[in-house]
């Protein structure tokens, strides 16, 4: 039980970490192809968790994409990465949401009166997104603490891996 809820607040901290830099983009910035990367943002989140677990193992597992460049397969970050990557979509779409109607004339009005960009954001802008990160943070929880298929799959490649002749232990 304490792992679980130790590996839930630390996956909702690395997917706000992750998520909220991506909100602020989302949010404020006009680009070409941004409704695509919308879209693609929330794919992971709309497939099964087994689906997605399986896609990021094939991504960092031991015969994955970057299993070269990163040996994450089997471990605590294994996990957090997973859940963040699964979640990204439930923090960039809560805060975003908000972060798009909110004015960004109170934070020029602000920056006019002498504070600095860190500042306006700290004493306007954040204190505006709190309900939305409030929602996400325990929509993320909630979703972190109860995946079962996530660490699921981490285990069942790590204990795979620890068998398989090749892995020398």
């Amino acid at each position: 039980m304490w792992f679980t809820l130790w590996q839930a607040a630390a996956s909702t901290a690395l997917t706000l970490v992750l998520a909220l830099p991506g909100a602020y983009v989302i949010a404020r910035f006009r680009f070409p192809g941004k409704s695509l990367l919308r879209a693609a943002i929330t794919v992971p989140f709309v497939l099964p968790t087994i689906v997605v677990a399986s896609a990021f193992l094939g991504l960092i597992g031991p015969r994955g994409v970057l299993a070269g460049v990163v040996d994450l397969d089997g471990s605590i970050w294994a996990i957090l990465l997973a859940h963040a990557f699964f979640n990204y979509a439930v923090v960039v779409r809560t805060v975003g949401g908000l972060w798009s109607h909110l004015d960004p004339a109170l934070d020029e009005a602000a920056r006019t009166l002498g504070a600095s960009r860190g500042r306006a954001l700290r004493e306007i802008t954040w204190p505006l997104l709190r309900p939305a990160i409030a929602s996400a943070t325990a929509i993320v929880f909630l979703f972190t603490f109860t995946s079962f298929g996530v660490v699921l799959v981490s285990a069942v490649s790590a204990t795979a891996r620890s068998k398989s002749p090749s892995s020398g232990r």
